[in-house]
């Protein structure tokens, strides 16, 4: 992996299939500087004309077009990476206040390789018994699911090899490797 000076601190990997509402949503939160790439990763068959109508409102956005699986939806969107950190972001999910402050730290902390954001939701206060559930499993089991915008080293996440091509839980096999590879640097 070579890195330049110019580099962005994180690439944003969000995966796609029709989910162009969620994502015209999404695009306008996310920084638009020179610290953050976003690729968005489309599995969908392009024909979509509102999807044409937000390339153009977001033309520093990168665009990719796989088959589908999100395990190859994320590793394609990964390869042309130049952030340190890779944060694959769910469509429907926002990042919360701080985020890229919480990279920039723990980029002089080479012990930490990945994590994830708190999970929290929007919706009405009945579903936030959701919310406790989350973090009740991250803490018992120390194991974050994709809809928590997972991260990792990008160097970390080359030598793991990405996702795997999964039907289902490919996040959750990502995350088990991810923290036996941390297990192993301490």
């Amino acid at each position: 992996m070579v890195t330049c000076p110019n580099d962005p601190i994180v690439t944003i990997v969000i995966p796609v299939l029709n989910d162009t509402m969620a994502l015209s949503s999404l695009l306008p939160t996310l920084p638009v500087d020179q610290s953050v790439q976003v690729v968005v990763v489309d599995d969908g068959k392009g024909d979509d004309p509102t999807g044409d109508a937000l390339r153009e409102r977001h033309p520093g956005v990168e665009w990719i077009r796989t088959p589908p699986g999100r395990g190859v939806q994320m590793n394609v969107g990964a390869a042309p990476a130049r952030g340190r950190w890779l944060v694959f972001l769910h469509a429907d999910t926002r990042l919360g206040t701080g985020w890229l402050d919480v990279l920039r730290l723990l980029d002089d902390r080479p012990e930490i390789v990945g994590g994830s954001f708190r999970f929290a939701l929007d919706s009405m206060a009945h579903w936030r018994w959701i919310e406790h559930a989350v973090r009740l499993r991250v803490r018992l089991f120390d194991l974050a699911y994709g809809d928590q915008a997972l991260f990792a080293r990008r160097r970390v996440f080359e030598e793991l090899r990405g996702y795997r091509d999964m039907p289902l839980m490919e996040d959750v096999d990502f995350v088990r490797r991810l923290r036996a590879r941390t297990s192993r640097t301490r």
